[in-house]
């Protein structure tokens, strides 16, 4: 012990510190915040690791339901997952693909980088500014950009048929409007 420290020597060398307020500190000797680790000159300061068949890290703060719907990030394999209440909502595959909604991304074309987005009736991604909002949403097979107020202004369906200004395209290609 040091003062009002605990502290840890191995080789003669100090290697862990509690300080008298609680923080400790592994490669410190003033650890700054509940644990502080200072790895040197190493890249890698922490390592989870499971004999199962994923490692994780949970968070839980004092809103948290319980530790089955805490949130928590993992590695599978050589993969990376996000779970909030209970599921997991994204990964990034060894590959380098996304997946939101799904644990398998897809490739496409053997092509990396890929972000694959699942939804269980429609899946949207939605772009939004200070000014206005749009979505462009696959509903159903179709794939439509809306405004905020849900009208679609590009619809592209399933059968291959292209609407401008309107959701209901009966040629290959329709547009409706003027201006």
């Amino acid at each position: 012990s040091v003062g009002n420290n605990l502290t840890l020597y191995a080789n003669n060398a100090e290697r862990m510190r509690i300080s008298s307020s609680g923080k400790v500190g592994i490669g410190t000797s003033s650890p700054e915040k509940t644990l502080h680790i200072n790895s040197g000159t190493g890249n890698i300061g922490i390592r989870v690791e499971s004999s199962d068949s994923e490692a994780e890290i949970e968070f839980m703060d004092s809103t948290t339901t319980g530790t089955l719907q805490s949130p928590r990030i993992g590695g599978v394999g050589d993969s990376l997952f996000m779970q909030t209440n209970g599921s997991e909502r994204m990964r990034i595959s060894s590959s380098g693909n996304v997946g939101i909604g799904t644990t398998s991304p897809v490739s496409i074309g053997g092509h990396t980088g890929v972000l694959t987005l699942h939804g269980n009736n429609a899946t949207a991604i939605v772009l939004k500014d200070n000014v206005s909002r749009k979505d462009i949403r696959l509903d159903d097979g179709n794939l439509s950009v809306r405004d905020s107020a849900g009208v679609s202004h590009l619809m592209v369906t399933d059968g291959g048929k292209v609407g401008i200004g309107t959701a209901s395209p009966l040629a290959k290609l329709e547009v409706n409007g003027g201006g």
